[in-house]
């Protein structure tokens, strides 16, 4: 065991962090958490400006994003029994292979989940539109397109397999279309000998109409006619040559062919590229190795994981407004108040934490010090005969410019006593009153 004096020596935070935003706003609120008995009695936490001093529980931002993108299964309600209340029960994931459509975390569900960790907020209203505004979306998108009886007939439509399936009904079409051409093609070439042009005149006639007469005989009694209000139309009575028309039927015959294989074209590459989203492409579902029930429904799921990933940056845009602590600790210092405009990255509160502690400072001692050396710290509390002693492993430590004797060295130690800690953060040790024993 050497003595050692310490020359200073004073307490420091292991951990310990400014708060900031990642963005610009205007702070609309400072929160504090309440304890339990506290949350069953107001329902949940409460505005409060004095946060100096409060406790503080750290927020694990990183774990709840990766909690971002969990969907929430609908619920059912089961019978218990004769008197008794129904149950709700959530639906299995099992029946949607690509999951429910409603995501968990809109703006209140996100709110919820921080509210007890939350110390400040930004005015926000417009990001929480765009978020609640774009989870209801993806919810209207899946049932029209990803939801399970969806993706079943989207499947069997375009099934490679199925002799009626889109693509295979493409393919016929497109066979019926060159049988027809070739048929009309036979009879215009026995009409004619080449694909001549072909003229025909173009005639056109007028009518007349008048008011008749019309009489019926009653079987019992007279005859009686009458006049008739409309108009009867006789038939034509005239006809005039307007001019001739010349055709090519037979090259007409080709160009709608053109035209149908053309159109044709466009509706197959459509229906391969559906069937390879639904249904997996090709060459993977004749692959051995790979098994085609696992290719199905990998690139509906992307395309939905897309959608989720526009969404995360809307929470996350929104978490963004929330200003939670990544450690436990109390607030010393509190730099913003409520309709303050502050900038990203400036500070706004400090958390410190007192439990584990650094002692920086100078120490003489006439022997070599070590980064792992344990040493012991004892002072009386100001003018008082308490004797309070902390002990440590050197963590940092090099030798002074100036004398040989001095260390400038950093001390980690436990600063707890039960639940309480032994010394303050900051408090300086007196030089007269504190004793240091190095173990060697």
């Amino acid at each position: 065991m050497i003595p050692a004096k310490a020359i200073n020596l004073r307490v420091r935070p292991v951990r310990s962090v400014d708060l900031c935003f990642p963005v610009d706003g205007i702070l609309a609120g400072v929160w504090r958490q309440a304890d339990q008995g506290q949350r069953e009695a107001t329902g949940a936490t409460q505005n409060d400006i004095h946060l100096l001093g409060k406790s503080v529980k750290a927020f694990d931002l990183a774990k709840f994003y990766a909690l971002l993108g969990t969907v929430q299964s609908p619920t059912r309600f089961e019978s218990q029994g004769p008197g008794k209340p129904l149950r709700e029960v959530p639906l299995s994931a099992k029946l949607q292979p690509l999951g429910w459509g409603r995501l968990r975390y809109d703006s209140k569900s996100i709110r919820e989940e921080m509210s007890e960790s939350i110390l400040f907020e930004l005015r926000a209203e417009h990001i929480k539109a765009a978020l609640d505004k774009a989870v209801g979306q993806r919810e209207n998108i899946w049932v029209q397109k990803y939801e399970n009886s969806v993706y079943e007939a989207t499947k069997l439509a375009y099934d490679r397999t199925d002799p009626n399936s889109k693509i295979n009904r493409l393919k016929k079409l497109a066979n019926t279309s060159q049988v027809q051409h070739d048929r009309l093609d036979l009879e215009y070439a026995a009409d004619f000998k080449e694909p001549g042009v072909v003229k025909q005149s173009v005639t056109g006639g007028s009518t007349s109409s008048y008011k008749v007469k019309t009489e019926f005989q009653d079987p019992k009694t007279t005859v009686q006619s009458w006049l008739t209000d409309q108009l009867v139309t006789t038939g034509t009575n005239s006809s005039s040559t307007r001019g001739y028309d010349y055709r090519v039927p037979r090259l007409e015959n080709d160009a709608q062919l053109e035209r149908a294989q053309i159109s044709l074209l466009d509706e197959q590459l459509s229906a391969v590229s559906t069937t390879n989203y639904a249904c997996g492409s090709q060459l993977e579902r004749g692959a051995e190795e790979l098994h085609p029930v696992g290719l199905t429904p990998r690139y509906l799921a992307n395309d939905l994981a897309a959608i989720d990933l526009d969404i995360k940056r809307l929470q996350v845009a929104y978490i963004d407004t929330l200003l939670v602590s990544p450690i436990d600790g109390v607030v010393t210092g509190v730099f913003r108040n409520i309709g303050d405009s502050v900038r990203a990255a400036q500070p706004v509160v400090r958390i410190e934490n007192d439990a584990e502690i650094y002692l920086v400072g100078t120490l003489k001692c006439r022997g070599l010090l070590q980064i792992g050396q344990s040493i012991s710290v004892s002072t009386n509390l100001f003018d008082t005969t308490e004797t309070r002693t902390v002990s440590g492993k050197v963590a940092a430590v090099r030798g002074h410019d100036s004398e040989n004797e001095l260390w400038d060295l950093l001390i980690l130690c436990s600063n707890r006593n039960g639940d309480q800690p032994l010394f303050p953060i900051n408090y300086n040790f007196d030089f007269d009153n504190t004793r240091v024993n190095v173990t060697t």
